[in-house]
């Protein structure tokens, strides 16, 4: 890091007692003389960080420019404006920011520094100027602007000129929206209007420790409402990572959030116009060996929960995910990652919390990620295992309309490459926002054992048995009904138990066999699912014992043991149609907690020998 304190001409002049006969010195080694007001600067920056250092090291925080020593390369800051604010023969070292430019991995990117040790790091007009001029460079040279805030907010003594340069960089900050990254780092308070600087940009980082941000502070809560809580509780690293999805990451430390402010800008590209870096990549046998695991992470059955993060890391370059938003809404996770050596955004439902459903906070989650991955060219890949969006009255008024569009706009309005993969489950409108092909991905596959439908078979089952009993009594009741008055006229002979042929309407032992194939027909049975053996089983069960009672209960035979049944129920004289129609019923009803499919196998072969 460049600095006055480094350069070697004041380093000689400042060991000489007193300064006295610098210009001399220099004069007598040939060199240009040493200026009075350059050493005295020298010794207000000297001065001004040895007070920052004992002030932030007893509160357990880094100085400024400790800071930016952690967040950029080794030597690479140029600081602009040092002096600008200050008053060198006033004693007044600078004003309470440092901005300048630097390097991270060999790419050059904007910073500022607030300084809390000055005036409590607050933003009066001179620090205002700074950051906008700052900022205008920045943009000028299309890199990326990074924010170390530490500060009480504006500058109440500067009055409405101070909030005046608030509005100035609210403008910066969106002007720069979606050209360039801009990263906050929360490292101290944020308080008032400042906190709108940071949320207006890309990502915010926060530590666990001393930071925090609220829109007014504990007191002036108390004094509102009378409720007393701390600076923690109200606006607290973890509360704004957790709860209210302000942050994006949550740092254990100082230097744990500065690393992570490094490697997310490894995965970005310096501005909008640019493609995002490429880093070489070779697969090794740990890679492919890995990568096969992804045979077994998923479970075939669709309600056990595993943990996706498990797939992503044998999808992506070493293993290596950085997770964004990870205390938040976490039925979904984003992130990002290399894809054989190109960064891209990872999008994915998380069956291990509340099965992956999308709710308002996942919502808001993946539609700003996908929006921030397309202004910054980063292909999208969509990871889907989601049974819907979650019920109830709580989401609707909390806006699950409103947000869930977000999701949607955000997918549709992609320009980067999207690419799908439903590994599990993908059921009804959270099929469609979730990177589908109707939507405008680029390419869907879809895992062997994968499940795409309007609602899973189990929650169908299961929506209101009592509502479904009734329509399918009145439904098949009106069809059957029609069915039978039309085939009156038709009689088929039948042998009775004393050998005599005589004819019978074609309607009482055929309505069974016609209703069990209308509602295959009609969709409500199909192989392997719930009321395929419940239904069916019954429709089984009834043409037995309808075929039965039609042959005029046989002597020999299945038909005959049943047949016999019946007549002593109901006498041989009952109407056919009525004894169909509740043998239909009563078992329709009472095998849905008895029947299966190896039970409807069972009944088949004997519905077969009936027949014959």
């Amino acid at each position: 890091m460049t600095d006055i304190m480094n350069s070697p001409a004041v380093k000689q002049v400042m060991k000489q007692p007193g300064h006295v006969s610098a210009d001399g010195a220099a004069q007598a080694q040939g060199e240009q003389p040493i200026r009075a007001a350059v050493v005295r600067a020298a010794e207000l920056a000297r001065d001004a960080e040895s007070n920052a250092r004992t002030r932030q090291h007893a509160k357990g925080k880094m100085t400024a420019r400790e800071r930016l020593g952690l967040l950029l390369d080794t030597g690479s800051f140029e600081e602009i404006g040092r002096f600008r604010g200050g008053d060198i023969n006033g004693g007044r070292a600078g004003s309470a920011v440092i901005t300048g430019f630097g390097e991270v991995f060999g790419r050059k990117v904007a910073v500022y520094a607030q300084d809390f040790s000055v005036k409590g790091g607050t933003l009066g007009v001179a620090e205002g100027r700074k950051i906008c001029h700052l900022m205008d460079k920045a943009l000028d040279l299309k890199v990326p602007i990074i924010a170390l805030i530490d500060s009480g907010g504006a500058r109440i003594q500067e009055g409405v000129a101070a909030l005046t340069e608030y509005g100035h960089l609210f403008r910066k900050t969106c002007d720069a929206s979606g050209f360039v990254p801009q990263l906050s780092l929360i490292l101290g308070p944020c308080a008032g209007g400042a906190v709108y600087c940071p949320a207006l940009t890309d990502l915010i980082i926060m530590t666990r420790e001393n930071s925090n941000m609220f829109v007014t502070g504990p007191d002036v809560v108390k004094a509102a409402t009378g409720e007393v809580i701390s600076m923690d509780d109200l606006g607290g690293g973890y509360v704004h990572n957790a709860t209210s999805g302000v942050a994006h990451y949550l740092g254990e430390d100082e230097a744990d959030a500065i690393d992570y402010a490094r490697t997310v800008l490894a995965y970005l590209p310096s501005n909008s116009d640019q493609q995002p870096p490429v880093y070489a990549y070779a697969a090794t046998r740990a890679d492919r060996d890995v990568a096969k695991r992804l045979a077994t992470i998923v479970p075939d059955n669709d309600r056990q929960p595993y943990d996706v993060l498990d797939v992503i890391r044998c999808i992506v370059d070493y293993g290596e995910f950085v997770q964004v938003h990870e205390l938040f809404a976490a039925s979904a996770v984003v992130g990002f990652a290399c894809v054989d050596g190109h960064p891209v955004g990872i999008v994915a439902n998380q069956p291990n919390v509340n099965a992956g459903i999308l709710d308002v906070d996942s919502s808001e989650k993946v539609a700003r990620f996908v929006r921030l991955c397309d202004a910054f060219n980063l292909p999208v890949v969509t990871l889907v295992d989601t049974p819907g969006y979650k019920p109830g009255a709580e989401q609707e008024h909390a806006g699950i309309i409103r947000r869930g569009a977000k999701v949607i706009y955000a997918y549709a309005n992609a320009q980067v490459p999207l690419v799908t993969i439903i590994l599990r489950k993908a059921f009804g409108g959270a099929y469609i926002v979730m990177g589908s092909k109707s939507i405008g991905a680029d390419m869907n596959f879809a895992w062997p054992s994968s499940q795409i439908a309007v609602l899973g078979a189990a929650g169908a089952v299961k929506l209101s048995p009592v509502q479904e009993v009734v329509g399918y009594l009145v439904f098949f009741g009106v069809i059957l009904g029609l069915i039978v008055t039309s085939l009156q006229l038709i009689k088929i002979p039948v042998i009775g138990k004393d050998g005599t042929t005589t004819l019978m309407k074609l309607d009482t032992c055929v309505f069974p066999l016609i209703g069990a194939l209308l509602m295959v027909a009609f969709g409500i049975l199909k192989p392997k699912e719930a009321y395929v053996s419940i239904g069916m089983g019954g429709m089984v069960l009834t043409y037995i014992g309808v075929l039965a009672l039609a042959s005029g209960l046989t002597n020999t035979g299945t038909g005959a043991l049943i047949g016999n049944a019946i007549a002593s129920l109901f006498g041989q004289n009952a109407n056919g149609y009525l004894i169909g129609l509740v043998f239909f019923l009563v078992p329709f009803v009472l095998t849905q907690f008895m029947m299966n499919w190896a039970v409807l196998n069972m009944f088949a072969p004997i519905a077969i020998l009936t027949c014959t």
